[in-house]
């Protein structure tokens, strides 16, 4: 409770020294990692995930998750600290005045409350919602290297599955659906939800992993089918290990879908 309010706190002052259209703070400096600000159009907090490299993969897992390899992502970005909820949803929903449609799940008890996160949503509606709003969806490295928050484990706080409760709604706890967002603890960059609740659709398609150094690496447009990471309110634990991957075709929208918006520095 006290970690809640604390970050609550961060995130009014954010919004506070805000001074620009745009809902970004005044200044010309780098930001620090773990800063966090406001957008203003669309109330999402961000959090700044500064560059670096990190071994990306695992030897633990499925073969597509080998070999494991190091990437460096050369820039750094502002990355949603949650997974974009249906509160944030209708927003867009309003600014396109009917021209698109509500998702799937929309009048759904178990995923329509307004602190769930949106489910019900294609990848073309999660590029749709981000393109409106200024923003992108994370790569696939991108959203691994968000994840692990600095961790070589196979979570973000270890390898001891015994502790996945505090961190994720999942399979074993999520009592068959979504759960408000920021409801469990954060990774060490102060990112929630990044194991399970809803899986997160990232940009590109999947690329075939090689033992070689990559630099700010994407799967592209290669193939029809897009990625998603992270697990979801019905997964095992072993699927919402940082390193697991999963791709579906970019109009699949099943309860278990859902997002998180990246945005490069301005």
């Amino acid at each position: 409770a006290d970690r809640g309010l604390r970050e609550l706190a961060v995130e009014i002052l954010a919004r506070f020294r805000q001074t620009t259209a745009t809902g970004w703070a005044s200044g010309t400096g780098q930001p620090q990692s773990g800063e966090v600000r406001v957008d203003e159009r669309t109330g999402l907090t961000l959090v700044w995930i500064p560059p670096g490299e990190f071994p990306m993969g695992s030897n633990k897992g499925d073969s597509d998750e080998t070999p494991v390899h190091r990437v460096v992502l050369s820039q750094g970005y502002w990355l949603s600290r949650y997974q974009v909820t249906n509160d944030d949803y209708r927003r867009f929903l309003e600014a396109k005045s009917g021209s698109v449609k509500p998702p799937g799940y929309w009048d759904e008890r178990r995923f329509n409350q307004p602190k769930q996160p949106v489910v019900g949503v294609s990848w073309y509606d999660a590029v749709a919602y981000c393109e409106w709003a200024g923003f992108r969806l994370p790569t696939e490295a991108e959203w691994e290297y968000a994840c692990r928050a600095g961790s070589q484990s196979e979570y973000c706080f270890g390898s001891d599955e015994s502790q996945l409760g505090e961190y994720a709604w999942y399979g074993r706890n999520s009592s068959g659906q979504t759960h408000p967002i920021g409801s469990k603890r954060p990774n060490g960059w102060g990112l929630y939800d990044m194991h399970g609740n809803v899986w997160e659709w990232c940009l590109d398609s999947k690329r075939v992993y090689k033992a070689r150094e990559v630099v700010d690496p994407s799967g592209g447009d290669a193939g029809s089918d897009r990625v998603f990471r992270g697990g979801s309110w019905y997964s095992d634990a072993r699927d919402v290990r940082a390193a697991y991957r999963s791709r579906l075709d970019p109009g699949h929208a099943g309860s278990h879908l859902g997002f998180r918006p990246l945005r490069v520095q301005q």
